[in-house]
């Protein structure tokens, strides 16, 4: 594909309008994914540093990457969501990469996220469970937080060398709210699967778990039941007007992969 003016348009002829925040969008049919409250309840919540700490962490693993290639890497946030991680990221001038695309199947999220990120980054609207809108071997840094994963696609977008980090949650993650706010359970050997869905193509690079306590307002509580998958399914329990601060764990596992040289049957 290739920008033409205020479009993007492939050998074939098809053209699709950059939005005036610059994005693009890829998908056809309805919108699908998250949207309204649910993404300004975690806007909210991530701006005021609940998860900063993951966000660094994540910074940290690019930082080193960038450090060991000796250039800036091209990164893809697959999945990215309202852009929190893509935008803290672009921030940091040591982290120092460029071009920097984040994908997901939201427009609303895409819209919020191309908006905050004063032009550091793309976006794109597209499935991440369907093929990838990229070349092959166009990334060097693939990152998944909290998000569908593809391995087939994830290998063929990476370059050989090229780092993928996965971040999900560890079962104790917010285990003090998950029955008074009604948040779906993690599902058991989450890590064991993540592992498994990425033999081919791909080597383990180590893991890190972070895990830290958060103190949490009523205002926080009632963005986290808002902002997490399953939202609503129950009201929060009420507390005295007078009742101090809440605790509860932040847990984190971030798994890093590299890309081998062919994915199989690549």
């Amino acid at each position: 594909m290739e920008i033409d003016e205020r479009s993007v348009r492939c050998g074939r002829g098809h053209a699709y309008d950059v939005a005036r925040e610059g994005y693009v969008n890829l998908l056809v049919g309805k919108p699908r994914g998250d949207a309204g409250e649910m993404l300004t309840a975690r806007r909210r919540f991530l701006e005021k540093g609940g998860y900063e700490p993951l966000s660094d962490l994540v910074n940290e693993e690019v930082g080193k990457y960038r450090a060991e290639a000796g250039r800036a890497p091209a990164l893809l946030d697959c999945g990215c969501g309202e852009g929190y991680y893509l935008r803290r990221l672009a921030a940091l001038e040591a982290a120092g990469t460029k071009p920097l695309l984040g994908l997901d199947l939201s427009r609303e999220a895409v819209r919020l996220a191309a908006r905050y990120s004063n032009g550091r980054a793309a976006f794109v609207v597209a499935d991440t469970t369907r093929r990838l809108p990229f070349l092959d071997g166009a990334f060097d840094v693939l990152l998944d937080v909290f998000a569908p994963r593809n391995p087939a696609e994830f290998a063929r977008v990476l370059a050989p060398g090229g780092l993928l980090v996965v971040v999900t949650p560890e079962p104790d993650h917010l285990a003090e709210l998950r029955s008074s706010l009604g948040l779906l359970k993690i599902e058991d050997q989450k890590a064991e699967r993540v592992e498994a869905a990425f033999t081919d193509g791909f080597t383990p690079a180590g893991s890190n778990i972070l895990r830290y306590l958060m103190h949490l307002d009523d205002d926080d509580l009632a963005d986290i039941e808002t902002m997490t998958p399953g939202h609503g399914r129950r009201s929060p329990l009420p507390r005295r007007a007078d009742a101090p601060p809440l605790q509860a764990t932040a847990a984190f596992r971030l798994t890093k992969f590299r890309r081998t040289a062919e994915p199989a049957g690549g």
